[in-house]
């Protein structure tokens, strides 16, 4: 097996599952989506990366990373969202999660201009970790519809 190209956290290869846990609460959750360091990026999100559909309509890869989260930042500022990890288990390379979300928007988001109302959603979905970053996710939104603007009814809550 190949040495990876960064040591994570004093070890080389995969962690153990509840390592795995402690980097995607700390990291994913904590540092990079709520704190929106996006320094952190190739700390927890594999250069391999791979998202699959419904997570933002398309697949999205590493490079997309960075601008996802920044749009999350720019429509709700300051502090005026939050991820919280309702439910997580981990085994094995996986960490499954359920999430909720709540913002105040104050800027467009997903193509819906400014509203000043608050957005709330679940999802839930797998993250597979390899050498200690996520390599892989697959999340379901609420809803019956694959199209995550639709299916979180971001345009009915937000009122466009």
């Amino acid at each position: 097996m190949a040495t990876p190209a960064v040591e994570m956290t004093g070890k080389t290869g995969n962690l153990t599952p509840a390592e795995n846990k402690d980097r995607y609460r700390k990291l994913y959750i904590d540092d990079l989506w709520n704190g929106g360091n996006l320094d952190i990026l190739p700390e927890i999100i594999h250069k391999d990366t791979y998202y699959h559909p419904p997570s933002f309509q398309d697949p999205t890869r590493y490079d997309d990373m960075a601008g996802i989260i920044q749009g999350f930042h720019n429509a709700f500022p300051n502090g005026s969202f939050s991820f919280v990890i309702d439910e997580m288990i981990a085994e094995d390379d996986l960490v499954f999660v359920q999430l909720s979300f709540e913002g105040k928007q104050h800027d467009e988001f997903c193509g819906v201009p400014s509203s000043g109302k608050t957005l709330k959603f679940t999802v839930a979905g797998w993250y597979r970790f390899k050498e200690g970053r996520i390599i892989e996710c697959r999340k379901y939104n609420v809803g019956d519809n694959h199209d995550f603007i639709s299916a979180m009814g971001i345009r009915e809550q937000l009122g466009n």
